[in-house]
């Protein structure tokens, strides 16, 4: 690594104080870290951030003048200077063999709070994330229905004529009483469910950003195992996976992966830039 592109927590501090709140630091440790102390007036961007969006991170910082990444020890700005810069951000200088742990022992000034400063947001996208995914799988598994064929069907040993959700909100209906009630819980049941869905999903994300990867196909992996394995066979919704043909759990898979690749592309469209 070039040297004059590393600097130690100590020279960060002499820079910082002559800067007078004019210098853009970033701290790539997370919300958590970033909140228990940092250093005044920087800007936390986690290193699995810039990890899921080098590209766009890089282009944001090359607009910012210079600017100064640090960690805790050093370890994760190394890293975070070396993705960045191989997208083309040359405008970064890393803090290594140093970090934050340095700067508060040497009792320099630090700022607290902020680590959940973009958790309401997330779960506000991740309601609407659920709602949008789900209405554009409904019709999706609708249409690739006709391919479960009638020798399918006789070897499932059970005709799904309805999904699960119809299945439930109806219950809750017949409770209520009234077709009008039945149409109103299907409903209801549908978009309390998706909106559930969604709101995990954000928190996922949230809390261990791997799941976002490759469009979130390890969360719509997590989604079959437990919905499709374990939870609609449980109350007698659905055979397990076994007694269904390979047709039907493609389809429910698909339907999975559909869902998590369109509530992703929402969280995508909806993240504000990286460096606020």
């Amino acid at each position: 690594m070039p040297h004059h592109h590393t600097i130690t927590m100590d020279q960060l501090h002499d820079i910082w104080r002559r800067a007078r709140g004019r210098l853009v630091v970033v701290d790539v440790r997370t919300a958590e870290e970033y909140g228990a102390g940092h250093v005044p007036d920087s800007r936390n961007l986690p290193i699995d951030e810039i990890r899921r969006r080098p590209a766009k991170v890089a282009s944001e910082m090359r607009a910012l003048g210079h600017v100064y990444i640090h960690c805790s020890t050093g370890v994760r700005a190394e890293k975070a200077f070396a993705a960045l810069r191989a997208e083309g951000a040359d405008n970064l200088t890393v803090i290594v063999d140093s970090g934050m742990e340095d700067w508060m022992q040497r009792g320099y000034p630090i700022s607290r709070g902020g680590a959940e400063r973009t958790f309401a947001r997330d779960l506000v996208v991740g309601i609407g994330a659920g709602l949008l995914a789900s209405a554009v799988v409904g019709p999706v598994d609708r249409a690739f229905e006709r391919y479960v064929g009638p020798k399918e069907r006789m070897r499932e040993g059970w005709r799904r004529s309805r999904t699960p959700h119809w299945i439930i909100g109806s219950h809750i209906g017949d409770g209520i009483g009234g077709r009008r009630s039945q149409q109103l819980a299907r409903l209801g049941f549908a978009a309390i469910y998706a909106a559930g869905w969604g709101l995990m999903y954000a928190t996922a994300r949230r809390k261990a950003p791997g799941v976002s990867q490759l469009a979130g196909l390890p969360f719509a992996g997590a989604m079959y195992a437990l919905l499709d394995g374990v939870i609609a066979p449980a109350l007698e919704l659905a055979p397990p996976p076994t007694r269904l043909p390979w047709q039907r759990n493609v389809e429910e898979m698909g339907n999975h992966l559909l869902w998590t690749a369109t509530a992703e592309m929402v969280h995508r469209a909806a993240e504000p830039p990286a460096l606020r």
